[in-house]
């Protein structure tokens, strides 16, 4: 939370100071809205009755994706303890670009990588080598996701230039 919603968050507990939250303090990317931790580790403080109930499971994530998310969030996250339950699931792959475009070029090459190529360009670029395994995958099997609209706008560029079918919501 930002100080204005802290601020709002207590005219709703009012005198009482009853009230219940859900937090994350990894929750970090928000700074460019203003957030600040320091209001989410000073609730106890500002509301002395506090019970902590620590979410330490996921029912929806497998290992292979929390375990890169931890790593990324690095030593000082709160999600150190944070387990799955959920076995199997794909491996993470981690890439570098040196611009949103480039990343955009990335992702490309990857979606026709996994679908087995547009056309004969593909396989004579080496973009996607014949009988690939992952080949056995539609356009409809692959969905990309960004954070914020913004970043659509180097993807839409990128799959329009490849002839890679595509829509957004």
């Amino acid at each position: 939370v930002n100080p204005v919603q802290a601020d709002f968050v207590r005219l709703l507990a009012g005198p009482s100071r009853d009230i219940t939250a859900i937090g994350d303090p990894d929750q970090a990317i928000y700074g460019f809205r203003g957030a600040d931790v320091a209001l989410f580790h000073g609730f106890p403080r500002d509301y002395p009755n506090t019970e902590t109930f620590l979410l330490d499971r996921s029912y929806r994530s497998t290992a292979s994706i929390l375990d890169p998310a931890r790593a990324m969030l690095g030593d000082d996250a709160s999600s150190a303890d944070f387990s799955a339950t959920l076995d199997g699931g794909l491996q993470v792959r981690f890439v570098e670009a040196a611009t949103e475009r480039a990343e955009a070029e990335q992702v490309v090459h990857a979606v026709e990588k996994l679908v087995g190529g547009t056309g004969f360009f593909s396989l004579d670029s080496a973009r996607v080598r014949a009988g690939e395994d992952d080949a056995e995958r539609s356009f409809g099997d692959v969905a990309v996701l960004y954070r914020t609209r913004s970043q659509a706008a180097a993807l839409v560029e990128a799959f329009a230039r490849s002839g890679v079918p595509f829509q957004t919501i």
